[in-house]
């Protein structure tokens, strides 16, 4: 008698796996999120009030999702499988409350990860179930008011018992033309689907005429969605997390339903969608790409490149102090962003020299983005003396564009597996979600985001610094080059030299370098289907310093020809600095599964690490015998979030870090250096 209760039980978990699939989910993302990986995904489940309503709104709905999955598969897997399965009275009375409880761990996340106070947020989360238990005492009435009154439905959703749900019953909608078309459409399917899906009267069972209805409805709402929260309306007002609901509502239906129907002849959905998905991928284009622009001018031959980099040393020369700074900053998501705009900003309030004297930035991943906003306020009549500039480059940075990526989640990267078609033009993703969340910082008095043809005019001129973001190309791991200057091909791979007719905007250049591995896609340029994918810099160097001693080697002579005085590196790294830690002998034999791969993305930053402080260490010692060099590093003690969203704890700890004893001495040397007051 238990074994066979025991073989009901494990057929039960397999016809119901994705309904139970998503209440597992829903049961382990609030604590993963917080308390296992949260450099990537705490800011996922840090919300403020509205982003609470939403998702504990869309969180109970997907519950219940995989309730009326649950209950289908209960009430007619004898038909379908000959399974003999049937729902406990227990379940069919507390099923809205039994299943609403999986949300729990979610909505405790949510409560102890918000900066709301906490009155505020428990009335977030109580407004979102209210609206939750509004939805499915609607969805119930409209049932019962489509539903004869003679028919003995189960019950799918909230218990038929209240007064309110049986007077629905008892006045029903009469049955329009539309109603009747849609019914008799939905019985002629049915009918053909076998077993399970209609009566012995070959009449729609009413938990599939549900689940259609429900499904409709979804799709609909999916659909405005699309138009209504896209990243070109402004800052996106729903969480990401709000958008991972709605994939698993929208996943937990579908799969579901294509479980029921291929399940009786053994048929793995899985395997048929990614098979599917593989097959469209291949008859489709279904890549990513990225925008680029044409140039009015070709880039200049390989052998005009180095005269032309002497050109713009003599002319920024003439015009700026004589001490060059050369700054790298690393990557490492919004971390980088914030601490490379942070360090920059706080130079540039203390010595207002600082900015004039920086000839060239290299910058990696998230750091390429704190760099763009502070490039991008150089003036032909000098840095922006406002203070209050600054302080929009710091907001820049740290505002969240975790939001926007989760549209593009949502919608074009999800259409792009399966209806690549739907997706147009093809450069919507959600890196050009990203790339919409960051021009908002760069929009200032009205003028639009600028491109690398807008900086090139500054940097001929020498008033703004030359900016190199740092890239890889997928196919050959090659340093790849974004500025807009064309840059000697010595220095690596170059994307004037690749695509001598191509420019592209200051936002785009960014994304590529901040390609942050599954955050955003690897691309290639909108033109034809054969062509480069471009992988963020920091798999060749996560901290740009490659790419500034390449620099200072070859700038370095010409600027001391001219009468120049020291150069100054600065480095920025957002990162810890790497300890032994926790050895964590105690492995099994899984370990050695994917003990290669965790030993190749360590040693990826360690090794760079190394490499560069010697070839650091190596430029020195050629310059200390002229004392024409001086290397300052300002740098975090602790690891922050990787994604694109800071908390606000977040930004309380990178100010604290500024003002560590270490950056602050840094400080006092590099103010010391321009010639500033400390």
């Amino acid at each position: 008698m238990a074994g066979g209760r025991i073989a009901l039980g494990l057929q039960l978990v397999f016809l119901d796996r994705f309904a139970l699939g998503t209440l597992l989910f829903l049961v382990a993302l609030g604590p993963v999120a917080r308390w296992v990986y949260p450099s990537l995904l705490v800011g996922v489940v840090t919300l403020d009030a509205r982003g609470v309503v939403f998702v504990t709104w869309l969180s109970l709905l997907a519950a219940w999702t995989a309730m009326i999955s649950t209950r289908i598969v209960l009430e007619y897997a004898n038909e379908r499988f000959r399974v003999p399965l049937r729902a406990p009275s227990w379940l069919e009375r507390n099923q809205v409350l039994l299943f609403g409880l999986t949300t729990v761990p979610l909505l405790a996340t949510l409560l102890a990860s918000t900066d709301e106070p906490l009155p505020v947020a428990g009335l977030a989360v109580s407004a979102g179930a209210l609206l939750a238990l509004a939805t499915l005492l609607v969805a119930t009435l409209v049932r019962e008011r489509l539903t004869d009154p003679g028919t003995a439905a189960p019950n799918f959703l909230m218990t038929t018992d209240l007064p309110m749900i049986r007077r629905a019953r008892d006045r029903p909608v009469p049955r329009s033309r539309v109603l009747g078309l849609l019914h008799d459409l939905a019985r002629a399917v049915l009918r053909r689907l076998g077993p399970g899906y209609v009566d012995e009267d070959q009449e729609p069972l009413a938990g599939h005429l549900l689940s259609l209805a429900f499904f409709a409805c979804f799709l609909a709402v999916y659909a405005f969605g699309y138009f209504a929260f896209t990243p070109e309306r402004g800052p996106e007002p729903v969480p990401a997390l709000a958008f991972v609901m709605l994939v698993l509502i929208g996943g937990s239906w579908f799969l579901s339903g294509l479980a029921f129907f291929f399940d009786r002849y053994r048929v793995p959905v899985l395997t048929l969608l990614v098979a599917g998905s593989f097959a469209i991928s291949y008859a489709f284009d279904s890549d990513y790409y990225y925008h680029r622009l044409t140039r009015a001018d070709p880039a200049l031959p390989a052998g005009q490149r180095v005269e032309r980099l002497r050109s713009l040393v003599t002319t920024w020369q003439k015009k700026n102090a004589p001490i060059m700074t050369v700054i790298a900053a690393n990557g490492g998501g919004i971390q980088a962003a914030a601490w490379t705009a942070r360090a920059l900003v706080e130079i540039q309030r203390q010595c207002p020299a600082f900015a004039p004297s920086v000839f060239l930035v290299s910058a990696v991943s998230g750091g390429s983005v704190g760099a763009m906003y502070f490039v991008d306020r150089y003036a032909a009549v000098g840095f922006p003396p406002d203070p209050s500039v600054l302080d929009r480059i710091l907001e820049a940075a740290e505002t969240s564009s975790l939001d926007e990526a989760g549209w593009g989640l949502a919608y074009p990267d999800l259409l792009r597996a399966f209806l690549p078609l739907a997706v147009y033009p093809n450069t919507i993703d959600r890196a050009w979600s990203l790339e919409r969340a960051w021009a908002r910082g760069l929009q200032m008095g009205g003028r639009p985001p600028s491109t690398m043809r807008d900086w090139a005019a500054g940097i001929e001129a020498g008033w703004r610094p030359i900016p190199v973001f740092n890239a890889t190309i997928v196919e050959t791991g090659e340093r790849f080059l974004i500025s807009p200057v064309d840059l000697p091909d010595g220095w690596g791979r170059v994307f004037s030299t690749i695509y001598p007719h191509d420019t592209l905007d200051v936002v785009t250049a960014a994304r590529l370098s901040a390609t942050f591995p599954y955050v955003t896609p690897i691309a290639r340029r909108d033109r034809g289907r054969t062509d480069f994918h471009i992988a963020d810099g920091g798999y060749f160097d996560n901290f740009g310093v490659a790419t500034a001693l390449q620099a200072l080697r070859d700038v370095g002579p010409m600027y001391q020809a001219l009468g120049g005085r020291k150069i100054v590196l600065v480095e920025l790294r957002s990162a810890a600095e790497p300890s032994l830690g926790d050895p964590r002998s105690h492995r099994g034999w899984f370990f050695q599964t994917f003990g290669p791969i965790l030993t190749l993305l360590n040693v990826r930053a360690g090794a760079q690490r190394f490499r560069n402080d010697v070839e650091v260490a190596d430029f020195a010692a050629a310059h200390r015998a002229q004392d024409t060099f001086e290397r300052l590093v300002f740098k975090v003690a602790k690891d922050g979030p990787l994604s694109w969203k800071l908390t606000e704890g977040d930004k309380r700890a990178l100010r604290r870090e500024w003002l560590a004893p270490e950056n602050q001495q840094e400080l006092r040397r590099l103010t010391s250096l321009l010639g500033c007051s400390s």
